[in-house]
């Protein structure tokens, strides 16, 4: 009773088995439930279809996987980080030019880039096709940092528009990470 070869070794592997006894590669319905966009043949991790030979795409195994609340939680650290970068870069741009750094539109402006590039990263480094992970990880950052301070009507509606200013860039990095990896 056998079903489609080893994805890493071609080795037959039977329906029960949880691991081929060629290479040992895990055979679970996870692992196998990736499909070659020509044939819709389940594939593995390589570059090639096992079944038909085209290309698959860099990154075929999680391409279609959805949300992964990993993607969101690791985003929290990017956005902190990135904003913390620009709020460096906006200091040294207003000791340069002279600007005033309480000027509201100038922290407006280095709060959007701030989101949207953190966006942009968590979108180009996750390995999934979604573009709510690095908003979601935007939006909790925000709410625990308006709860934190204390502003409790800032963690209850101030976390929107950053989420979908976060958004926007997440789907300009999947973009960018697409365009390389074709």
């Amino acid at each position: 009773m056998s079903r489609d070869p080893c994805a890493r070794c071609n080795h037959p592997i039977a329906s029960n088995d949880r691991f081929c006894p060629g290479c040992g590669q895990a055979t679970t319905a996870e692992q196998l439930a990736h499909s070659c966009p020509s044939c819709t043949k389940p594939v593995g991790e390589g570059q090639f279809c096992n079944h038909c030979g085209a290309k698959l795409r860099v990154g075929n195994a999680t391409a279609a996987i959805g949300f992964q609340w990993k993607w969101a939680v690791l985003s929290v650290p990017i956005a902190i980080g990135t904003m913390l970068l620009f709020v460096v870069f906006g200091g040294i741009v207003c000791a340069v030019t002279g600007a005033d750094p309480q000027n509201p539109a100038f922290g407006l402006l280095v709060l959007v880039l701030g989101l949207f590039t953190a966006g942009l990263l968590a979108g180009f480094i996750s390995p999934s096709r979604t573009v709510l992970e690095p908003g979601v990880g935007i939006a909790v950052t925000l709410i625990v940092m308006n709860l934190l301070l204390g502003d409790i009507s800032g963690a209850v509606s101030g976390w929107l528009i950053p989420f979908a200013i976060g958004a926007l860039g997440a789907a300009v990095g999947e973009y960018l990470q697409r365009l390389r990896t074709t």
